[in-house]
């Protein structure tokens, strides 16, 4: 009997099983189990017609971003080419077709925030639980990922240097837990691509709201400088253990609605906020900002995705066009 799809997807997540890292395997699971499988099932991967390719392409280019779309074409690509390799079928149709870019529509209230709403979250941060606000803070003025925040170590951030910097190691990866398959945990883990190992410049102000934290930590939980450097920048009970992600998205939730924000920012708005702040307001070259937030592609991708420029800015050089 030849092999089902299912079957195929079996062999391709063991061999993804070696080199993907955990939350990336997860996302192909998902994408799988929930997607590849209930369209194709049990159908005999021979018998998956150009049409029936084609028609997923369409389906999938509806239901989903646009990056979905390609990230779950890809596994059946990925999982068709197994097809090629072990000469089940002739050809991949997959190659046949390509997901389309759609026209993306920018909304300026989905990012940006005035400097007026920046200074009002800062406020919020410094005056409800710092504690949890300080990783709000900078990840508003450095960029930094949510993962990448959470993963901080005091023994990261350098204030006596001559060039205070916080230095990105590591992030917080999800995994299955292996006695609760339905739930997920989190841990401490490599960070998202090479890029991402680098060290962040902090201005005077960032550094003197650092300086001050770090004395209000050591008389908060009675630990000396060396002890201090074992700590997680947002401390759980314990401060040697790190939150979990959905403790800082309830408070950012909370922060949201006591700033009166729009409703549709959400905590990775920090990160392009702080981008389209750089580029388009302070003319910091692309370059630097695109190593600060640890951007292995091309300069475009920190361009296009990041930056989001709304009328104001644009009326500025109307006399100049």
């Amino acid at each position: 009997m030849e092999q089902t799809f299912l079957d195929y997807t079996k062999v391709f997540l063991d061999d993804k099983k070696k080199i993907l890292s955990t939350s990336t395997l997860m996302n192909y699971e998902y994408y799988i189990d929930k997607v590849l499988v209930p369209y194709f099932w049990k159908k005999r991967v021979a018998d998956i017609s150009v049409e029936d390719v084609e028609t997923f392409k369409e389906k999938i280019t509806k239901e989903f971003s646009n990056q979905g779309a390609k990230n779950i074409y890809s596994i059946l690509k990925q999982i068709l080419d197994l097809a090629v390799m072990d000469g089940t079928i002739e050809t991949n149709y997959t190659r046949l077709f390509k997901i389309t870019r759609k026209k993306k529509t920018k909304n300026k209230n989905d990012i940006i925030l005035t400097d007026l709403e920046i200074d009002r979250v800062c406020d919020y941060c410094k005056n409800n639980n710092l504690m949890m606000g300080i990783g709000v803070i900078i990840c508003l003025k450095t960029g930094i990922r949510k993962g990448e925040v959470i993963s901080l170590k005091l023994g990261d951030i350098d204030l006596k240097s001559k060039n205070p910097c916080i230095n990105i190691k590591s992030t917080v990866t999800r995994y299955k837990n292996e006695k609760d398959k339905d739930k997920i945990s989190y841990k401490i883990g490599d960070t998202k691509t090479k890029f991402s190992k680098r060290s962040i410049p902090i201005n005077n102000e960032l550094k003197k709201l650092l300086e001050n934290y770090l004395e209000e930590y050591k008389k908060k939980f009675g630990l000396n400088d060396k002890e201090l450097k074992q700590c997680f920048l947002i401390p759980n009970k314990n401060p040697k253990e790190f939150i979990s992600p959905n403790k800082l998205d309830y408070y950012f939730r909370t922060l949201k609605k006591e700033c009166k924000l729009n409703e549709d920012i959400h905590f990775h708005s920090l990160r392009h906020i702080f981008i389209t702040k750089c580029i388009v307001d302070k003319n910091i070259p692309v370059n630097i900002v695109k190593y600060i937030v640890g951007h292995s592609t091309s300069t475009s991708i920190t361009i296009d995705t990041y930056t989001h420029i709304d009328q104001d800015t644009i009326n500025k050089y109307r006399n100049e066009l």
